[in-house]
């Protein structure tokens, strides 16, 4: 049972969100994972859009209402109106933590501030996995329309990978400024050059909407020519979508729990500082008057009792007073809030010894990632073989049956033909065996179950349709390269 009596701290408990629009998907997704945390920590949450409070408002709404922490959504949807971030500045003392920064730029306003950022290259990782299956003669990825932070990160994992895979990756040149429908075509002609049997990484879902029409234009057909693979997981698309596109889902809910629960260490640890300057504060008060060797008496015996060697000046100015105090000992004796405030280099200096520990370490932020979840395959990324309706039914009859002790014989009987045919079927539309898709889809039903509950790992293999826990634990190694029980310290939410 997790405790929560920490984060409870005091004052209203009253938590604040910036800039979400609730009308959105994916913001509308993360608002739902802060609501889980805060109601594991006793917490009020109140969101507002840019155009509820601005910028310029954010500092009499804290002196108003006091909040104990704040959290700022830097993305926002493409049909929002701009806004100004607010800085870390305009917060005071108060905690925050800014969720998804996605320009160099927003990175280098908040660069002092807690921050949760997406794995850009664990996303391009999952997107060439399912773009590779196949195993394409060539790769080509479309960045965003302006240059972003995110976009060339997962573009520059996505060319590496190709590279380690002995193939070329082509990359759609953008031009800043450029006409949509001049982008459009020129999108098309570069498409109608690319390789047959491409395989083609948008850099999300709405980019990947653009490449689905210039393929249209270009008259060709996905995926008999090509395979596409977007990123958002996007389940409204617009009437006119040529095909269905395949995306790595992100886990937007689970980046709002993140969110929270970095924002909660953040709280702890300034209330932490708190108690120990109100401490300092007692301590010189009642040390008044004092001669000075009646104080220094006083310091040895306090040095004495606690056992804790001087540190350098310019070490002890650079870190916490509590983080201080443990250093001294090693990294293995520093609490969880004290690591929490310090980047792991600043942690891993301590492990060497604070005399190791170079200026103003604890000044940078604290950081966290959140990473995709799974990908959902639709018709884009299905094979370049045969289109047999029956072999579609059947995968969607995988995905919501696999759980439950589906086969690949039981699968081929209800279409009354043999395992043999049906499997050469299967692979030749979608491009990887039946097996391969019973099994991702176990793998994904297993590790969402591990992340979000307390289910004993036995329990979760004979929910999830695995024949043993011995079964789901060789999938795991070989899908993840760690076991059940490893993932789930992991990725536990």
């Amino acid at each position: 049972m997790r405790q929560t009596t920490t984060w409870q701290l005091g004052r209203n408990n009253l938590v604040l969100g910036f800039n979400f629009f609730p009308d959105n998907l994916f913001h509308a997704a993360r608002m739902e994972g802060i609501r889980r945390f805060a109601r594991l920590g006793g917490w009020t949450v109140e969101f507002f859009t840019p155009q509820d409070v601005p910028a310029a408002a954010i500092r009499q709404l804290l002196a108003r209402r006091r909040p104990v922490g704040c959290l700022v959504e830097c993305s926002r949807p493409n049909d929002a109106p701009p806004y100004v971030m607010p800085t870390p500045g305009l917060f005071g003392d108060t905690p925050v933590v800014y969720v998804d920064p996605q320009t160099t730029q927003e990175r280098r306003r908040i660069r002092h501030a807690a921050a949760l950022i997406s794995d850009n290259a664990a996303i391009a990782r999952m997107a060439f996995r399912e773009l590779s299956a196949d195993h394409p003669p060539a790769y080509a990825a479309v960045p965003y329309v302006r240059p972003c932070r995110w976009s060339v990160e997962r573009v520059a994992t996505f060319r590496a990978l190709c590279a380690e895979d002995g193939k070329r990756c082509l990359v759609f040149p953008y031009r800043i400024g450029e006409k949509l429908d001049d982008r459009q075509k020129r999108l098309a002609c570069w498409l109608a050059a690319l390789p047959r049997n491409c395989a083609v990484f948008a850099i999300n879902d709405r980019i990947a909407w653009e490449v689905s029409r210039a393929f249209r234009d270009a008259r060709r057909a996905i995926p008999r020519t090509a395979t596409l693979v977007g990123v958002d997981g996007n389940d409204k698309w617009p009437d006119a979508m040529p095909s269905r596109i395949s995306s790595v889902k992100l886990d937007f809910g689970n980046s709002g729990y993140l969110a929270a629960s970095l924002l909660a260490s953040r709280m702890t640890d300034h209330a932490t500082r708190g108690m120990t300057t109100a401490a300092t504060r007692m301590t010189n008060r009642a040390m008044r008057g004092m001669t000075p060797a009646a104080y220094a008496a006083n310091d040895d015996a306090l040095r004495a009792k606690d056992e804790i060697p001087s540190l350098p000046p310019e070490v002890a100015s650079s870190l916490p007073p509590k983080a201080v105090r443990h250093c001294a000992g090693g990294a293995s004796s520093l609490p969880p809030q004290a690591t929490s405030s310090l980047p792991p280099k600043a942690v891993r200096h301590c492990a060497e010894g604070a005399s190791s520990l170079p200026k103003a370490a604890a000044a940078d932020s604290a950081v966290a990632t959140f990473g995709p979840l799974c990908v959902l395959r639709r018709e884009s990324t299905r094979g370049r073989g045969r289109r047999d309706p029956r072999i579609l039914e059947a995968a969607e009859m995988i995905r919501r049956e696999a759980s439950e002790g589906l086969t690949v014989a039981a699968l081929a009987k209800r279409f009354g033909c043999s395992r043999r045919l049906f499997e050469i079927r299967f692979r030749e539309a979608m491009g990887h065996s039946a097996l391969d898709e019973i099994l991702h889809v176990r793998l994904s039903h297993a590790q969402t179950l591990l992340a979000h509950g307390d289910m004993p790992v036995a329990a979760v293999a004979d929910f999830c349709g695995f024949g043993s826990e011995r079964q789901m634990r060789r999938v795991f190694l070989a899908s993840t390269g760690m076991s059940p029980r490893e993932w789930r310290k992991t990725n536990f939410m």
